[in-house]
C-alpha cells in the first residue's frame, strides 16, 4: 500500500527544464548531494518497478500527461528540502512549457546551453552507445511512442553527416531531430511568455567545466539554500563511442547556427565566446 506521503506528495520547487545532452544529468546528480535538495524522490517507486534507484526523468510535462497532477505531486516528498526535477525535452514544444506553468508557475527553471554544434554531436554519439538491452527495450516501447523509438533505431545506423542532410532536407524546426535542439532562441522566446526572466537561470555547459563550484553556489544561491561543499561528479553520461566531427561537418553546422546564436546573444544580453573558441 503507497505511503500517505507518495499519496500527498507536493509540486516542485525548481524544474531543470533542459537541454537534452547539455548537461541535465549532471545537474540532477550533482544537486542530489546537497543536503537541502531532493531530486523527485519517489520517483523509482512509479516508473521501474522493484527497484530503488532514482530515475532522472518522469516526462510527465511531454509524455505523461495524463496521469495527472496527482501523480506527479506524489513524486515529490512534503518536507522541508527543495524539491527538484530534471528533464531534458520541456523545452521542445510550446505545449509542454504550457503545460508546466499551468501546473506549477511558480517554479524556478533552470536551463543548460551547450555549443549547439557539440550538442548536435554528442546526441549523435549517444545513439551510437553499446548499450546491450537497447534493441530489446526499443522494441517493446515501439507500440508506446513509434516515432521516438524508430528514430533511435535510424540514428545508430546512419552517419552523421547523412543525418544532417536528411534534417536540412526535410526541413529544420526548433525542439526537431538533432539540429533543431540546438535552436536555444526560439525555445527561449517560449519559455519567457510563461515565465518571467527573474524565475530562469540559463547556464552555459562550458563555463561549468571551467568553474563548477562556482557555477554550484550560483545556483544554490538562485534556489535560496546554503551554499554546500560538493563532491562533484565531472562527467556525467559522456558519449565516448565516435570519432571527432569532421571539419567540413562543424563548419556547416556553424553556419546553420549562426543567425540562431546570435539571436540568442540578443535575447540574453551577452555572447558564448567559448562557442567560438576554436575558430
Amino acid at each position: 500500500m503507497m505511503s500517505a506521503r507518495l499519496l500527498n506528495g507536493k509540486l516542485p520547487d525548481f524544474i531543470i527544464a533542459g537541454i537534452y545532452k547539455s548537461g541535465t544529468t549532471s545537474l540532477f546528480v550533482n544537486l542530489s548531494k546537497h543536503p537541502r535538495i531532493e531530486m523527485t524522490p519517489n520517483a523509482s517507486k512509479h516508473i521501474i518497478s522493484g527497484k530503488m534507484q532514482n530515475v532522472k526523468e518522469v516526462h510527465f510535462f511531454n509524455e505523461r500527461w495524463a496521469n495527472g497532477v496527482s501523480w506527479y505531486q506524489s513524486l515529490f516528498n512534503n518536507n522541508n528540502k527543495l524539491q527538484g526535477e530534471a528533464a531534458s525535452k520541456y523545452l521542445f514544444d510550446r505545449e509542454f512549457i504550457k503545460r508546466m506553468s499551468s501546473v506549477v508557475p511558480m517554479a524556478k527553471i533552470i536551463v543548460s546551453l551547450r555549443n549547439p554544434v557539440d550538442r548536435a554531436y554528442s546526441q549523435y554519439g549517444f545513439s551510437k552507445e553499446p548499450f546491450p538491452n537497447l534493441l530489446s527495450v526499443v522494441q517493446a516501447r515501439l507500440e508506446r511512442n513509434k516515432s521516438k523509438y524508430k528514430e533511435i533505431l535510424e540514428l545508430r545506423n546512419m552517419g552523421f553527416d547523412e543525418i544532417i542532410k536528411k534534417e536540412i532536407q526535410r526541413g529544420i524546426g526548433a525542439g526537431r531531430d538533432i539540429v533543431g535542439k540546438g535552436f536555444y532562441v526560439d525555445m527561449l522566446e517560449q519559455l519567457f511568455k510563461y515565465y518571467p526572466r527573474e524565475q530562469v537561470m540559463i547556464i552555459i555547459s562550458e563555463r561549468m567545466k571551467q568553474d563548477m563550484p562556482g557555477i554550484y553556489n550560483r545556483i544554490f544561491d538562485f534556489l535560496g539554500v546554503p551554499r554546500a561543499k560538493i563532491d562533484f561528479d565531472m562527467n556525467v553520461n559522456v558519449s565516448e563511442h565516435v570519432k571527432p566531427m569532421s571539419k567540413r561537418t562543424r563548419k556547416a553546422l556553424k553556419k546553420i547556427y549562426d543567425s540562431y546564436n546570435k539571436r540568442l546573444f540578443d535575447l540574453l544580453g551577452y555572447e558564448v565566446p567559448e562557442w567560438y573558441a576554436d575558430e
